[in-house]
């Protein structure tokens, strides 16, 4: 069960805040004692290459706003499923691709 692994390796890390990528599954964060998981956003796959960077770049772009942890999650996965349908690891989307993105499933950010 990966979310009991994270919480397990959250507290042995003795780390605030743990946030695992699952790929098509979806990420996970672990903080304060409350594990969170956002699903993946299902898109047709082109290049996988550069997705976790540009997750975690949208982490913490949204961290840095004072984003929550369900909007950072939310944010990060939709910057991801946007990367993976494009090729090269350079590809990564704007900011306001990703709101566009996310405004056009009926999310609000």
């Amino acid at each position: 069960d990966h979310k009991s692994a994270v919480e397990k390796l959250a507290r042995e890390l003795k780390v605030g805040e743990l946030v695992v990528t699952l790929g098509p599954i979806g990420a996970v964060v672990f903080k304060n004692g409350r594990l969170l998981h956002v699903d993946a956003f299902k898109v047709n796959a082109v290049d996988t290459t550069g997705a976790g960077d540009c997750f975690a770049a949208a982490y913490i772009t949204m961290y840095l706003r004072g984003r929550d942890l369900y909007e950072r999650l939310l944010f990060a996965n939709a910057a991801a499923a946007i990367k993976v349908t494009r090729p090269s690891a350079r590809a990564s989307p704007r900011y306001d691709e990703v709101v566009a993105f996310l405004e056009s499933l009926g999310y609000k950010i």
